[in-house]
């Protein structure tokens, strides 16, 4: 029997489908999360909860105090807080530049998926070259998006140092820019089997799923999760 007549058949487990010859697969399965659970079985949490809730008000109560008689007002640590927030007004016009050229990978997406429909068996001869045109616009796009992840956290990292933020601002900025590049390579990844393999999938990304994606608290692309 031949290589190509075997399939496989993927092995069902209890987070994932295991198949040999992709990455593995998240399967969603609707549960609580660790806290909830934890508060919910072990009541000696709450004491712990009500403890440090305690030790955070004798804490302000005690810095207040302190300050109060050092210097004759009370800062509460906003001084801190000001400093580390510094700017911060620049993090909501850097933003939506990010957010756009997140939205820039799924129209950039759909633009590559439809244009690959029709470039399908097509060749372009010259002299001693045979081109697969479909190939080619792969790789085109490919490089495109690969350049994409070097300019969002060139952006982000230059932001900070032209605005001056300050270190939450900064962490803000570059968290955020990080978690768009995340997001965007696993839209991409996700999706771009149902193209390049030929598959039959009745469901294809559409714009609400990747926003649900973008804010959802999630690092693996579906079209759908449990609720």
């Amino acid at each position: 029997m031949s290589s190509s007549s075997i399939h496989y058949r993927p092995e069902k487990t209890d987070k994932k489908l295991i198949n040999p010859k992709n990455l593995p697969v998240k399967m969603y399965e609707p549960r609580n999360s660790p806290l909830t659970d934890l508060f919910i079985e072990n009541k000696h949490i709450k004491s712990v909860y009500n403890l440090g809730i305690a030790m955070f008000l004798g804490t302000v109560l005690s810095t207040a105090v302190t300050e109060y008689a050092n210097e004759g007002r009370v800062y509460l640590g906003f001084r801190t807080i000001n400093c580390a927030f510094r700017n911060f007004r620049y993090v909501f016009l850097i933003w939506p530049v990010m957010f756009l050229s997140s939205l820039a990978v799924f129209y950039g997406f759909v633009i590559w998926a439809k244009t690959r429909i029709h470039l399908k068996f097509k060749h372009l001869t010259y002299q001693f070259f045979n081109l697969n045109l479909e190939k080619v616009w792969d790789f085109l796009c490919l490089t495109f998006f690969v350049l994409y992840y070097p300019t969002v956290l060139y952006f982000a990292f230059k932001a900070v140092l032209v605005c001056h933020l300050g270190i939450a601002s900064s962490l803000t900025v570059t968290m955020e820019a990080t978690r768009f590049l995340m997001k965007a390579h696993a839209f991409v990844r996700t999706n771009c089997p149902k193209y390049i393999q030929k598959t039959n999938e009745t469901l294809h990304p559409t714009l609400n799923h990747y926003f649900y994606f973008l804010f959802a608290p999630v690092l693996v692309y579906k079209e759908s999760y449990p609720r």
